[in-house]
């Protein structure tokens, strides 16, 4: 029957058109889910951040919680304490190994400022994704996502938490650096004030004996002053008892 077919019709595109709506709303409903999947990761992160008062805590949160999130062990390299130009990797399992060439990767992404290894056109063979962590003052490390083959390789959503958790821990490591680089510099400005004032003691301390042996020696060679034996006795004694005084300061 005619009407049947146009029925048939009604209902189809009633059916399409819920169908429609449906899927768009399970799409909207999991990047909802996703958004708080990763607002969730980075409040824990920034939680654990906040928690920690020192270097050494702060690479063990940063990397315990990419771990749990991307289920990638993680490495943190900054830069040397002694040389500048060469970086120091942190590692939280102490059973990871750094090998020279990733090492080497590692400081080109940190002196480009870019982002290189596996799954990007730089170094795309290498065991591990490395993200540089920028901030205003210029990169302050780098962070290694490790690897292990093509099919833990991160999807684009976790590629965009991953690039949050490294804004987050550069401002975080760039706070303890910078807290450091004070401390350190109070270090030196009281090192400072130390050897000023033990330079001054010892100048005094010197220059006492140097007055009594300039005196005694002008008393000797001063003219018109007539000095029995036992007067310039007492004061050739003076002279060399502070004269032995003196050598004993500076020894």
């Amino acid at each position: 029957d005619v009407q049947y077919i146009f029925t048939f019709l009604a209902l189809l595109l009633v059916g399409v058109v819920i169908s429609y709506l449906a899927s768009r709303v399970r799409r909207q409903t999991e990047i909802a889910r996703q958004r708080e999947r990763q607002t969730a990761a980075l409040y824990t992160l920034g939680r654990d951040l906040a928690t920690s008062n020192d270097l050494d805590s702060y690479i063990r949160a940063i990397a315990k919680r990419a771990k749990e999130t991307f289920g990638h062990d993680v490495i943190v390299f900054l830069p040397d304490v002694q040389n500048r130009e060469t970086l120091k990797p942190y590692v939280e399992d102490p059973n990871v190994t750094v090998s020279e060439n990733e090492l080497a990767a590692a400081l080109w992404s940190f002196q480009k400022q870019r982002i290189a290894g596996s799954g990007t056109d730089t170094l795309p063979y290498a065991r591990a994704r490395y993200l540089p962590l920028i901030t205003a003052r210029g990169a302050v490390g780098v962070i290694a996502v490790s690897m292990i083959d093509a099919s833990s390789e991160l999807t684009i959503e976790q590629e965009r938490l991953m690039e949050a958790y490294a804004d987050l821990a550069a401002v975080a490591l760039e706070s303890i650096l910078l807290g450091e680089e004070a401390r350190n510099a109070q270090v030196l400005r009281n090192l400072e004030k130390l050897q000023t004032a033990l330079l001054n003691a010892v100048s005094h301390d010197l220059r006492t004996p140097l007055v009594s042996i300039i005196g005694a020696l002008s008393s000797l060679q001063e003219e018109g002053i007539n000095l029995d034996n036992a007067a310039r006795r007492n004061l050739i004694g003076v002279a060399r008892e502070e004269a032995e005084r003196l050598n004993h300061l500076i020894t």
